[in-house]
């Protein structure tokens, strides 16, 4: 009998086989192993854009305060024997951010209070609370593998991804003389205790780096910390007043292994370019604080930087280590054309 003459209910209804299924299966994990790569892909370019975006809020940022201030902002403004804020808190009204401005400020930016967010000061603590929990988006790339706080006297300061650059390794300004063979420049935007004009950084505000990143791990050493940033996140910056000079002249002591006012040679902030981007090894003198932290970034083949000028650009992990450095001094002579 014909099956299709059969009633509704006694007709056979065929299923798919045990093979038919796995080989289904099979397609759609061929499928899915093909598609994932470009939807990270992706994914990976609008993180990077996002980020791009952050350099240029920041850069936006500094401009603003430049205007406001007749000259970019210290890296650390120091004004007595504490750590000082950042530049990263001086520039908080212009990143939207002025409510918590306020509240900072109303507590100091200069001694007697400390920025050092360990300290048992009673106006640390206050800032230690404001501060607790904060984390921008405008200070983080979204990319980041690192967490996004630190914990530091019962509080969470918010991991920063983005450095301020002090110069360059080469710079004739170098004191060479630090612990762990740190060589610490004065060559850039942001070594220290001092705001330039636009007009003092000679190279060009287009051929001089003022920020990076600092978003990854460096040489994939997890929880090393070799960054710029300490325990009190972007906030806390240096308390010595002194800029490099040439050997001997950061610090009093020649020796730079003690952390009193003119001897203290560490870096919170900010680094001294030396090795390229994203290196492959971690020499003791890129461990965290020193001066010459490595730039890493999360974006595959290299990090963003920001220029003097608002600008963004993309270096590669292979670029030529002169080239770099130029980029890192503001007034070395040398220009680089992109």
């Amino acid at each position: 009998m014909n099956p299709t003459l059969l009633p509704k209910s006694t007709r056979l209804t065929r299923g798919f086989t045990l093979v038919e299924l796995l080989v289904v299966i099979a397609i759609i994990g061929v499928l899915v192993g093909l598609l994932l790569p470009a939807v990270q892909s992706a994914r990976e370019a609008a993180r990077r854009i996002s980020c791009g975006n952050n350099f240029k809020q920041l850069g936006l940022a500094m401009h603003n305060y430049a205007d406001a201030n007749k000259g970019l902002p210290h890296a650390s403004k120091i004004n007595g024997a504490q750590h000082a804020p950042t530049a990263f808190v001086l520039i908080l009204p212009y990143m939207e951010e002025t409510a918590l401005y306020d509240s900072l400020s109303s507590v100091g930016l200069a001694a007697p209070t400390n920025w050092w967010l360990g300290s048992g000061a009673a106006n640390t603590a206050v800032i230690r609370g404001i501060l607790n929990n904060v984390v921008l988006g405008g200070y983080r790339c979204p990319s980041s593998p690192m967490p996004k706080t630190r914990s530091i006297s019962n509080t969470n300061q918010m991991v920063p991804s983005y450095v301020m650059i002090a110069g360059s390794s080469d710079h004739s300004s170098v004191d060479a003389t630090g612990w762990g063979a740190n060589r610490c420049s004065a060559g850039g935007v942001f070594p220290g205790n001092i705001s330039y004009d636009f007009g003092q950084i000679s190279d060009g505000s287009s051929k001089t780096m003022m920020i990076s990143e600092q978003s990854n791990w460096t040489n994939k050493l997890r929880n090393n910390w070799r960054t710029a940033f300490s325990t009190s996140g972007p906030w806390m910056g240096i308390k010595n007043t002194r800029l490099a000079k040439g050997n001997g002249t950061l610090s009093s002591s020649g020796t730079h292994g003690t952390a009193a006012l003119t001897t203290d040679m560490r870096s919170y902030g900010f680094t001294t370019l030396r090795l390229p981007p994203n290196p492959k090894s971690a020499p003791g003198y890129t461990a965290g604080n020193n001066c010459n932290t490595a730039l890493t970034s999360a974006h595959p083949g290299g990090v963003m930087i920001g220029l003097v000028d608002g600008s963004v650009q993309f270096i590669t992990d292979d670029i030529d280590l002169q080239m770099f450095y130029n980029l890192g001094n503001r007034n070395d002579g040398f220009t680089v054309s992109f």
